[in-house]
C-alpha cells in the first residue's frame, strides 16, 4: 500500500509503502519510495506491478511534474527519485494501469488551463513517457477542482476513465470517457 506523509513531528514528508502479509490485519512499514530531500515533496504515491517484475511508483508534486522511482525487490528499496515530463503542479494524484498489452497508462487531472483530464503512456515501464501523443480525455474545467482519475481497461480493450468534475452549480460529481487507445 503507497502513502504519504511523516512519521514523528520532526520528519519530513516522504512517501513509502506498506506490506501485509495477513490478509492486511497487520501492516509493516516496507520501504521508502521518495523523501523530501531527495527532490520537492512528495505526495498521494501510486504504484503499479511491471511485467519484469519491478514497481513503478509515481508522485504528486505541489509545484513540479509529477516524479517516480523504481524497486527490483517488492518495495523494500527504491530507485533515485526521477521527474517526469509530465506537469503535475499541484495537480490530483497519477493514476497507473500496467495495459494488456504492456504498455503503462498514466491518467490524471490537468490542473492548469485548459482544465481537464489526461493520459500518457510509457512502452518501458516508464522509463520514458510518451508525452508528444498525451491524450486530452476531456477539456472545459471550470479551475482546478476537478481531476483524481481512475482507469480499467475493458473486456473490448477500451479504457474507461472515471473521475470527478464540477459545472457551474459548483456541485461535484462523477464523470467517466470510454476512450480508445491507438
Amino acid at each position: 500500500a503507497p502513502l504519504a506523509g511523516t512519521k514523528t513531528r520532526d520528519d519530513s514528508s516522504r512517501t513509502w509503502v506498506m506490506r501485509s502479509t495477513d490478509r492486511g490485519l497487520t501492516w509493516q512499514e516496507h520501504g521508502t519510495m521518495g523523501h523530501q530531500d531527495s527532490g520537492p515533496s512528495f505526495h498521494e504515491p501510486r504504484i503499479v506491478m511491471l511485467p519484469d517484475g519491478r514497481i513503478l511508483g509515481m508522485m504528486r508534486t505541489p509545484s513540479a511534474n509529477f516524479y517516480q522511482a523504481h524497486s527490483s525487490n517488492g518495495g523494500q528499496t527504491w530507485s533515485p527519485v526521477k521527474e517526469t515530463p509530465i506537469w503535475c503542479g499541484g495537480s490530483s494524484p497519477p493514476d497507473l494501469l500496467l495495459l494488456e498489452d504492456g504498455r503503462v497508462l498514466c491518467t490524471y487531472g490537468h490542473r492548469r488551463e485548459p482544465f481537464g483530464v489526461r493520459a500518457c503512456l510509457s512502452e518501458d515501464g516508464g522509463d520514458t513517457w510518451d508525452l508528444d501523443s498525451e491524450v486530452v480525455l476531456r477539456d472545459g474545467g471550470l479551475g482546478r477542482d476537478m481531476g483524481y482519475p481512475t482507469s480499467e481497461q475493458l473486456e473490448n480493450g477500451d479504457i474507461l476513465t472515471v473521475y470527478y468534475w464540477q459545472d457551474g452549480d459548483e456541485v461535484r460529481y462523477l464523470a467517466g470517457t470510454q476512450w480508445q487507445l491507438d
